[in-house]
């Protein structure tokens, strides 16, 4: 029996441990700010599985570590503890930490399903990462280098603060990196980049009952709007996609009583790809602005570029990429497809900053990210579990 065997026959045994965990995990609310309970599951979890090497850094990643015998390569498996706010309960079908195993129809999903905040993005792909490195150190199987499973803070707020922290201080070195994320199963290689912008219209404040004598900063941000969404598209990719815009926040100052506001301030997304930059995104909201400021000389706006998370791709004829379709391919039968986000991840900084191959890997639908249909199918989660068990032998066993 060979290694890849060996490992599918132990996680098929465990099936309902790797349900177990997942649901285990999602019943934990975690925030951003606030995974310090769920983080402390994860490194018991990992540590009743046997990792060489278990801790909590300094700012709350879980870091869990598979030792080889030499040490090199080192592959990282990345992903991250906090989700978004649920929103309104009443949009659910259950409590959304509740984790309940639930009938996938309703989501055109074949099979049983776990339900719930998170499950999809991405304590599932955690889950798998556990069980998968509990799968290695059960089989026995020797690696020559070393995994390291990361579970961070701080990635929904989109600088990948967390996955920064582990390689700057925790002395993680990777020379490839999966980053869990949902993909359906499929091979991602990268994604748009991300900027975000606030974008502010200046007016007079008045007495609401006389609003002639004011400028209304909402009215001017109304008409910027409406020119935004008019305006024509950015570029695309034939496989990241079409640049988008979407608005995300707005307020307005003084915002209360009879007042007519001075200020209106929105932020807006806005995504780029490579080859380009923020700048350019910047260049063409002030274009707009200017264009509209000559057909109305009492509309001024102010620009301020917020965060940047810069896009990644990587090569699809890189041996990693093709170590990956091979294994998925054998563990499952079928050939992933190749393809990309929509949403930014922390890959973009293991690509970008470290230079090393990254590719996505896990299980869920990312269209149900940050949503009330958020879910990961069982079979998905035990493939998952699978297939980053068979990868890291592969990529890290003996040569």
């Amino acid at each position: 029996m060979d290694s890849t065997e060996r490992l599918v026959g132990h996680l098929e045994a465990r099936r309902d441990e790797v349900v177990r965990l997942c649901r285990k995990l999602v019943r934990v609310p975690s925030l951003s700010g606030e995974e310090s309970a769920v983080a402390k599951l994860i490194e018991k979890e990992m540590k009743k599985r046997g990792f060489d090497e278990v801790f909590i850094d300094k700012i709350g990643n879980v870091i869990g570590i598979i030792k080889g015998s030499e040490g090199r390569p080192v592959l990282v498996y990345n992903g991250h503890m906090d989700h978004v706010d649920p929103g309104d309960p009443s949009a659910w079908k259950t409590d959304p930490y509740a984790a309940e195993v639930i009938d996938g129809q309703p989501f055109g999903v074949d099979g049983p399903v776990i339900y719930g905040r998170a499950a999809s993005d991405m304590k599932g792909a955690i889950a798998a990462m556990v069980e998968a490195g509990g799968a290695i150190k059960a089989s026995g199987i020797p690696l020559v280098g070393d995994l390291v499973v990361t579970a961070v803070v701080l990635e929904e707020q989109a600088e990948c603060r967390g996955t920064v922290f582990t390689i700057e201080n925790d002395g993680i070195k990777p020379d490839l990196a999966v980053s869990g994320e949902a993909t359906g199963l499929n091979v991602y290689l990268g994604h748009r980049g991300r900027v975000e912008f606030r974008v502010t219209t200046l007016g007079r404040v008045a007495h609401a009952s006389n609003p002639s004598r004011g400028i209304n900063a909402i009215a001017k941000m109304a008409k910027l709007i409406e020119a935004v969404e008019r305006a024509p598209r950015l570029s695309r990719h034939p496989l990241l996609g079409e640049c988008t815009v979407a608005f995300t926040q707005i307020d307005c100052h003084p915002g209360r009583l009879s007042v007519v506001p001075d200020r209106c301030s929105l932020t807006l997304d806005v995504r780029y790809l490579p080859g380009e930059g923020p700048e350019s995104r910047e260049k063409w909201v002030k274009d707009i602005i200017r264009k509209l400021e000559t057909t109305d000389p009492e509309l001024r706006a102010e620009v301020e570029l917020r965060k940047v998370m810069p896009p990644f791709i990587t090569p699809a004829d890189l041996p990693f990429v093709k170590t990956t379709r091979s294994v998925v391919r054998e563990v499952t039968g079928v050939d992933p497809a190749l393809g990309a986000w929509k949403f930014g991840t922390d890959a973009t900084y293991l690509s970008n900053t470290l230079g090393i191959p990254v590719i996505g890997y896990g299980p869920g639908n990312e269209n149900f990210a940050h949503t009330p249909e958020d879910h990961v199918r069982v079979d998905d989660l035990l493939t998952a579990a699978k297939v980053y068990a068979a990868l890291a032998v592969e990529a890290l066993g003996k040569r």
